[in-house]
């Protein structure tokens, strides 16, 4: 934002408020800077926000100026901890566990895509599983000695 022509007060602070619009208004930062530009931190991606800002100086202080904005999703972690369970091991099959990812991009519903590829030409995708579990079980997979 910039400040008025006229305006020559060295003494100003702003104040912006921000709220998450899902969240019934209430302030989830406020900052206070004398600068006309802020970064504002720990939003969550996938969210909406009510950005209020005012100016005040000694004397008294301004109308709000608000506006909307959404922050982006943003790609997930990696996910943790990736293992095979030997147990259920067969020639053809074998099952793999992981933990959630430690971000989860701002959507709690992530589906993960396990791809299995031939060691000799790792472009061809063999075998391809979509979950939204935490677990796959691999079949039908080639035994080779």
């Amino acid at each position: 934002w910039s400040t008025a022509d006229n305006y020559n007060e060295t003494d100003i602070n702003y104040i912006i408020s921000v709220s998450e619009l899902r969240d019934n208004g209430s302030s989830v930062q406020v900052v206070q800077t004398e600068n006309t530009s802020v970064s504002l931190s720990h939003l969550s991606s996938g969210h909406s926000y009510n950005i209020s800002v005012f100016a005040q100086n000694t004397h008294c202080k301004s109308e709000t100026a608000s506006i909307v904005i959404h922050a982006h999703y943003t790609n997930p972690s990696p996910p943790v901890a990736i293992q095979q369970l030997h147990e259920h091991d067969t020639l053809t099959s074998t099952v793999l566990e992981w933990s959630p990812p430690d971000d989860n991009g701002g959507d709690m519903f992530i589906t993960y895509t396990v791809e299995v590829f031939a060691l000799e030409n790792l472009t061809n995708v063999i075998l391809n599983r979509s979950t939204a579990g935490l677990s796959v079980n691999l079949t039908g997979l080639t035994y080779n000695m």
